[in-house]
């Protein structure tokens, strides 16, 4: 499915599995890379309401701009944060889209765009496996 969406085979570099529960405090909106890098996930548990934390992903902040990537570096330096968190967190947490699926749904991410694990409520779970895919 990757190959046909950016033209080239990637390279499955780690597969994970990841239990959570109760994760009421994430990462928030960041970049994985400002190089194409691709995440497929399988949720392996039902993540049908946000009380699950579903992921979530900004549409459209995958397209390229080094401008962006330098005032995201120079700017999270200056601030102390990861290099790839983004700049305009509580914008982007309302606009995302929070991709709310049963067990077994697959979901293929382009990692350069702005995403998050959206916070889940207590005594929700969620299982998911993960691969990273490179060129």
């Amino acid at each position: 499915i990757i190959k046909q969406v950016a033209g080239e085979k990637p390279e499955t570099k780690s597969s994970n599995i990841y239990y959570k529960e109760s994760n009421t405090s994430t990462r928030g909106p960041h970049h994985d890379t400002f190089s194409t890098k691709f995440k497929s996930f399988i949720y392996l548990t039902d993540v049908d309401s946000l009380s699950y934390g579903p992921y979530s992903y900004v549409e459209g902040s995958h397209n390229p701009s080094y401008v962006k990537e330098g005032i995201t570096s120079v700017v999270n330096k200056i601030r102390g944060r990861p290099k790839t968190d983004s700049l305009f967190r509580q914008r982007q947490e309302k606009s995302a889209n929070k991709i709310t699926a049963k067990k077994g749904a697959l979901i293929i991410s382009n990692q350069t765009g702005v995403h998050f694990g959206y916070p889940q409520e207590e005594g929700y779970k969620r299982m998911l496996v993960t691969n990273h895919h490179q060129f």
